[in-house]
């Protein structure tokens, strides 16, 4: 916690404490696990199995039986941020991870090695609360994560090495109304490339999901108590396309173009103490332009929750 240090060292009145007191604990963290999976062994590991002590070799075996597999994954991560005037907030992390396996075959032992590395994963955000007016609070925020990786598989004609990489950029709106009324809008993109031995795989995917949200009460000619009915209406637009270019060349043949759209909308009321009911209904297309396909489905859903005690719950 740099803010909490310089405090100590240079009170509270210093310039660079000042400056400092908005940044958030910078959290270092690194983490190994190793495992290994045996078929049908009759024996006891040792405390050294157990508190995972040693290496990798030390779980290949145990009391001379050999794993049907065993692992090993390291991640490392830091983390960080700060609360910034006029309600904005940003945090910030990067991650990596290191992972070995080894599988058992009949000839000899399999190894594959993936490594991965997360950076940047940051976030922005921008929260406003308001006394008066139509809104009761207006938060802004916005998400961006790339991830690189690759797969290493040695054999005895070579390593074979494949790579990924994607890149996220997720951006989302909330509205508190002063009525109760809630508005949540996301919106997402994101690009993931596969590269292999002989081709790369490209894929886009853009999202978009709205919810509205709303409590009222019930009128009377419906409920001489007026009940509160929680009312959701849901919006989702997802198309996600992906193609195929062959090293070497410039052109990506499209192998896949899906669209899937849906509207929900749901209504939950406490009919008494111990019993709830709920309709839902909706509909939903789903369109796959490389296969000339599109199915759309109308559903509607009923449904009761009855709540039953014995004794009383303390």
């Amino acid at each position: 916690d740099l803010a909490r240090l310089t405090r100590g060292i240079m009170g509270d009145t210093s310039r660079v404490t000042t400056l400092l007191a908005r940044l958030r604990p910078l959290d270092l963290s690194s983490n190994v696990t190793r495992n290994s999976t045996y078929d049908l062994a009759a024996f006891e590991p040792d405390f050294g199995y157990q508190l995972a002590l040693g290496g990798i070799d030390d779980f290949l075996t145990e009391e001379g039986v050999p794993a049907l597999g065993a692992g090993e994954t390291s991640t490392r991560s830091a983390t960080t941020g700060a609360d910034l005037p006029f309600g904005f907030s940003f945090t910030l992390r990067y991650a990596e991870t290191d992972a070995v396996r080894f599988q058992n075959t009949a000839q000899s032992l399999r190894e594959t090695r993936t490594y991965s590395e997360e950076w940047p994963v940051a976030t922005l955000r921008f929260s406003k609360p308001f006394r008066g007016g139509p809104f009761a609070l207006v938060t802004v925020s916005a998400q961006v994560r790339d991830r690189t990786g690759r797969t290493e598989q040695p054999s005895a004609a070579g390593t074979t090495v494949t790579g990924l990489s994607s890149s996220s950029f997720a951006p989302d709106l909330l509205l508190a109304f002063r009525n109760g009324m809630r508005f949540a809008l996301q919106l997402s993109n994101t690009t993931q490339e596969n590269r292999g031995t002989s081709s790369i795989t490209f894929t886009d995917q853009d999202q978009t999901v709205g919810t509205l949200s709303h409590s009222f009460r019930l009128p009377r000619w419906l409920s001489n108590s007026r009940k509160l009915l929680n009312a959701t209406v849901l919006g989702r637009w997802t198309g996600t396309d992906t193609c195929l270019q062959p090293l070497g060349t410039e052109e990506c043949n499209s192998i896949s173009s899906t669209v899937n759209n849906e509207i929900t909308a749901g209504f939950r009321t406490d009919l008494s103490s111990e019993f709830e009911g709920g309709l839902d209904f909706g509909y939903t297309l789903s369109e796959a332009g490389h296969l000339n396909r599109r199915i759309s489905t109308m559903f509607v859903a009923v449904n009761f929750t009855l709540r039953l005690f014995a004794g009383n719950l303390r």
